[in-house]
Protein backbone atom coordinates (compact mmCIF):
# COMPACT_ATOMS: atom_id res chain seq x y z
CA UNK A 1 0.00 0.00 0.00
CA UNK A 2 1.33 3.53 -1.05
CA UNK A 3 1.82 6.29 1.60
CA UNK A 4 1.15 9.82 0.44
CA UNK A 5 2.45 12.25 2.96
CA UNK A 6 0.38 15.72 3.13
CA UNK A 7 1.46 18.92 3.35
CA UNK A 8 0.38 21.11 6.12
CA UNK A 9 -2.61 23.00 3.71
CA UNK A 10 -3.27 19.50 2.36
CA UNK A 11 -6.33 17.23 3.34
CA UNK A 12 -8.00 13.71 2.63
CA UNK A 13 -11.53 13.60 2.26
CA UNK A 14 -12.18 10.65 4.91
CA UNK A 15 -15.37 9.97 3.58
CA UNK A 16 -15.00 8.19 0.24
CA UNK A 17 -10.75 8.42 -0.24
CA UNK A 18 -9.61 5.95 2.80
CA UNK A 19 -11.46 1.98 3.74
CA UNK A 20 -11.41 0.16 6.77
CA UNK A 21 -11.74 0.63 10.14
CA UNK A 22 -9.78 4.41 11.20
CA UNK A 23 -8.11 4.60 14.53
CA UNK A 24 -9.84 7.03 17.21
CA UNK A 25 -7.68 10.14 16.58
CA UNK A 26 -6.33 11.86 19.71
CA UNK A 27 -8.12 13.00 21.78
CA UNK A 28 -11.20 11.63 19.99
CA UNK A 29 -14.04 10.04 21.69
CA UNK A 30 -14.69 6.68 19.80
CA UNK A 31 -18.40 7.20 20.00
CA UNK A 32 -20.96 6.65 17.18
CA UNK A 33 -23.31 8.69 15.27
CA UNK A 34 -26.09 7.15 17.24
CA UNK A 35 -24.85 8.12 20.62
CA UNK A 36 -27.21 10.03 23.11
CA UNK A 37 -26.25 11.83 25.24
CA UNK A 38 -25.22 10.06 28.74
CA UNK A 39 -23.81 6.76 29.54
CA UNK A 40 -25.20 4.26 32.30
CA UNK A 41 -26.15 6.06 34.97
CA UNK A 42 -25.51 9.43 33.91
CA UNK A 43 -27.73 12.64 33.12
CA UNK A 44 -29.28 12.68 29.86
CA UNK A 45 -31.03 16.18 29.95
CA UNK A 46 -32.17 18.73 32.35
CA UNK A 47 -35.44 21.01 32.16
CA UNK A 48 -36.72 23.76 34.64
CA UNK A 49 -39.44 26.09 35.24
CA UNK A 50 -39.47 28.89 36.89
CA UNK A 51 -43.28 30.97 38.38
CA UNK A 52 -43.25 33.93 40.84
CA UNK A 53 -47.16 34.87 40.85
CA UNK A 54 -48.82 34.65 44.47
CA UNK A 55 -51.79 32.34 44.64
CA UNK A 56 -54.05 31.77 48.13
CA UNK A 57 -56.59 30.06 48.69
CA UNK A 58 -58.99 28.57 51.83
CA UNK A 59 -60.38 26.05 49.98
CA UNK A 60 -59.46 22.05 50.57
CA UNK A 61 -59.51 21.22 46.68
CA UNK A 62 -56.52 21.02 44.90
CA UNK A 63 -55.91 24.61 43.08
CA UNK A 64 -53.51 24.76 40.67
CA UNK A 65 -50.35 26.47 41.04
CA UNK A 66 -49.77 27.89 37.62
CA UNK A 67 -46.40 25.80 38.09
CA UNK A 68 -46.74 23.34 35.27
CA UNK A 69 -43.45 21.77 32.95
CA UNK A 70 -44.49 19.62 29.91
CA UNK A 71 -41.37 16.96 29.41
CA UNK A 72 -40.39 14.69 26.69
CA UNK A 73 -37.72 12.09 27.16
CA UNK A 74 -34.69 11.52 25.44
CA UNK A 75 -34.33 7.74 25.98
CA UNK A 76 -37.14 4.84 26.90
CA UNK A 77 -35.18 3.65 29.34
CA UNK A 78 -34.43 6.64 32.18
CA UNK A 79 -35.93 7.78 34.97
CA UNK A 80 -36.82 10.63 35.87
CA UNK A 81 -36.15 12.77 39.20
CA UNK A 82 -38.82 15.42 39.84
CA UNK A 83 -38.40 18.59 42.31
CA UNK A 84 -40.09 21.52 43.38
CA UNK A 85 -39.34 24.25 45.35
CA UNK A 86 -41.70 27.05 46.79
CA UNK A 87 -42.26 29.77 49.31
CA UNK A 88 -45.47 29.09 50.74
CA UNK A 89 -47.65 30.52 53.68
CA UNK A 90 -50.17 30.09 55.91
CA UNK A 91 -52.44 32.96 57.86
CA UNK A 92 -53.30 30.92 60.96
CA UNK A 93 -51.27 27.88 62.43
CA UNK A 94 -52.06 25.11 59.72
CA UNK A 95 -51.26 23.51 56.84
CA UNK A 96 -50.83 23.53 53.15
CA UNK A 97 -51.43 20.47 50.85
CA UNK A 98 -49.48 20.29 47.92
CA UNK A 99 -49.08 17.27 45.43
CA UNK A 100 -47.37 16.34 42.05
CA UNK A 101 -49.74 15.71 39.05
CA UNK A 102 -48.80 13.51 35.80
CA UNK A 103 -51.11 14.26 33.11
CA UNK A 104 -54.01 14.44 35.42
CA UNK A 105 -53.37 11.95 37.59
CA UNK A 106 -51.60 12.46 41.45
CA UNK A 107 -48.19 10.98 41.85
CA UNK A 108 -47.23 12.00 45.25
CA UNK A 109 -49.33 14.05 47.81
CA UNK A 110 -48.34 15.73 51.40
CA UNK A 111 -49.40 17.97 54.00
CA UNK A 112 -46.82 20.62 55.24
CA UNK A 113 -47.63 22.48 59.01
CA UNK A 114 -47.41 26.17 58.93
CA UNK A 115 -46.58 28.22 62.41
CA UNK A 116 -48.44 31.22 61.96
CA UNK A 117 -47.12 33.15 59.01
CA UNK A 118 -43.83 31.28 58.67
CA UNK A 119 -42.58 30.55 55.45
CA UNK A 120 -41.03 27.26 54.54
CA UNK A 121 -39.39 25.81 50.91
CA UNK A 122 -40.50 22.28 50.72
CA UNK A 123 -38.19 20.26 48.43
CA UNK A 124 -39.63 16.96 47.96
CA UNK A 125 -39.16 15.13 44.71
CA UNK A 126 -40.58 11.66 42.94
CA UNK A 127 -39.88 9.46 40.32
CA UNK A 128 -40.98 8.75 37.04
CA UNK A 129 -39.81 5.21 35.46
CA UNK A 130 -40.59 5.38 31.53
CA UNK A 131 -40.76 2.88 28.86
CA UNK A 132 -41.17 5.92 26.32
CA UNK A 133 -40.17 9.08 24.59
CA UNK A 134 -43.80 10.72 24.51
CA UNK A 135 -44.32 14.09 25.97
CA UNK A 136 -45.98 13.87 29.11
CA UNK A 137 -47.13 17.33 31.72
CA UNK A 138 -45.91 17.33 35.07
CA UNK A 139 -47.70 20.10 37.46
CA UNK A 140 -47.92 21.00 41.18
CA UNK A 141 -50.92 21.85 43.01
CA UNK A 142 -52.33 22.92 46.45
CA UNK A 143 -54.98 23.08 48.49
CA UNK A 144 -55.56 24.84 52.04
CA UNK A 145 -55.10 21.59 54.41
CA UNK A 146 -58.14 22.83 57.13
CA UNK A 147 -59.62 25.73 55.29
CA UNK A 148 -57.46 28.57 56.71
CA UNK A 149 -55.97 30.52 54.35
CA UNK A 150 -52.61 29.53 52.28
CA UNK A 151 -50.50 31.46 49.77
CA UNK A 152 -48.41 29.75 47.34
CA UNK A 153 -45.14 31.69 45.77
CA UNK A 154 -45.56 33.76 49.00
CA UNK A 155 -44.78 37.63 48.48
CA UNK A 156 -44.41 36.71 45.01
CA UNK A 157 -41.62 34.63 45.30
CA UNK A 158 -40.48 32.41 43.01
CA UNK A 159 -41.02 28.66 42.76
CA UNK A 160 -38.97 26.03 41.13
CA UNK A 161 -39.95 22.60 39.08
CA UNK A 162 -37.32 20.62 37.37
CA UNK A 163 -36.83 17.66 36.26
CA UNK A 164 -33.64 15.71 35.00
CA UNK A 165 -34.03 12.64 33.23
CA UNK A 166 -30.99 9.52 34.05
CA UNK A 167 -29.92 6.65 32.07
CA UNK A 168 -29.53 3.73 33.39
CA UNK A 169 -30.38 2.57 36.96
CA UNK A 170 -31.39 4.92 40.01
Amino acid sequence: MALTRLGPNQSVNLASNVTGTLPVANGGTALTSGFVNGSANSVVQFKKMEYNTQQCTTSTSWQDSGLTLDFTPLTADSYHYWTFESACEDGSEGGIRIQFVLDGTSKRAWTRWIDNTNIFTPAPFTVIDTSSTSQYTMKIQFASYAGDSVCFNANNSYSILTVVEYKGSF
